[in-house]
């Protein structure tokens, strides 16, 4: 009897320092658990930290670029040696712009490696209204040419914006064939009007068959204003497009 004893007292001893090291391990593996936790909360603020920063730097890039103009479709040379009465005489010419002391050019300059294309002209304007003025005016031009060949005038953007506003070149694409304006806001917002004789309830998955002709993929479309016409039918609405079409 006395052996069977120490026998169990032996399996009762074992067993509490199994349980004592079970606990020890759940112990070990709940602080290891919240370590994780921890540094995985650490990451997600590291990483929401870091995108405000890109965001935060391209922002300040856009912003030192905001006086600027790129002018693409010249060909290389000519310009001769005075980039800046070519600029000015190209403003005047092409969109009929009549150029005042306003206009004021600080810089102007290609852009780019030579070879290949015709490098872009980047002009600086002493002046915002001025570069306002200049992108209003090809905007309402639609189409300027420069002996013959077409000419453009776009905003200066960091590469990270005209990346994003890339995506919408499908879209936009399509809304040039329907002969529908769009406006572009920054960073990379897609805005377009469109009127059509349809029910408000019906306007957000009419709209796209109308415009594409085609089944749209919205990732994101928010309605943002709307005002009904005097029939009760007609509606105007003007979307944000946040989304991608595909």
């Amino acid at each position: 009897m006395s052996g069977l004893k120490t026998g169990m007292d032996t399996v009762q001893t074992t067993l509490e320092t199994l349980g004592h090291r079970v606990n020890e391990a759940e112990t070990r593996i709940s602080t290891l658990e919240d370590k994780d936790g921890a540094r995985e909360t650490a990451m997600n603020t590291a990483m929401r930290n870091l995108t405000q920063l890109q965001e935060r730097v391209t922002y300040l890039e856009d912003a030192g670029r905001r006086n600027n103009v790129r002018i693409v479709g010249i060909e290389e040379g000519a310009e001769g040696n005075d980039v800046h009465g070519f600029v000015q005489k190209l403003i005047s010419k092409t969109l009929d712009v009549e150029l005042t002391q306003d206009f004021e050019i600080e810089r102007s300059h290609r852009t780019g490696q030579r070879g290949g294309r015709d490098r872009h002209i980047l002009v600086r304007f002493l002046r915002f209204t001025a570069r306002e003025a200049v992108l209003r005016a090809a905007r309402e031009k639609g189409r300027a040419t420069w002996k013959g060949k077409p000419v453009s005038f776009f905003q200066d953007l960091s590469q990270d914006v005209i990346q994003k506003r890339k995506k919408f070149d499908g879209v936009k694409r399509k809304l040039q064939e329907k002969g529908l304006r769009y406006t572009m806001i920054y960073p990379a917002m897609l805005r377009f009007c469109f009127l059509v004789l349809v029910y408000l309830y019906a306007m957000s998955d009419i709209l796209c068959d109308i415009i594409f002709h085609e089944k749209t993929n919205k990732k994101t479309i928010t309605k943002k204003k709307k005002s009904q016409e005097l029939t009760g039918q007609a509606h105007f609405l003007s979307y944000w497009v946040v989304g991608i079409f595909h």
